[in-house]
């Protein structure tokens, strides 16, 4: 299954891509799919820091989901405001 994820912020900086997408095993959860890009290189570790967000169809998550076809992941840092 394919499925798109978006870097924003300062993590397209770091990971040098702002979007992509790719094709995963039907059932994967999002920690397998974390698991799967942090193994990409140091700079992807990032995305297990815990002010990294995600986000599964454009609502926020904590949880670990199953993805499905065409889901699209988000990571962004932690918003602050002022």
């Amino acid at each position: 299954m394919k499925i798109s994820l978006l870097y924003f912020a300062k993590l397209g900086d770091e990971l040098g891509s702002t979007r992509e997408n790719l094709e995963i095993q039907d059932g994967s959860t999002l920690t397998e799919l974390i698991d799967s890009l942090v193994s990409r290189g140091e700079n992807w570790q990032v995305l297990r820091h815990l002010s990294t967000n995600c986000a599964v169809n454009q609502d926020i998550t904590k949880d670990n989901p199953v993805l499905h076809d065409g889901d699209e992941v988000a990571f962004f840092p932690p918003v602050t405001g002022g």
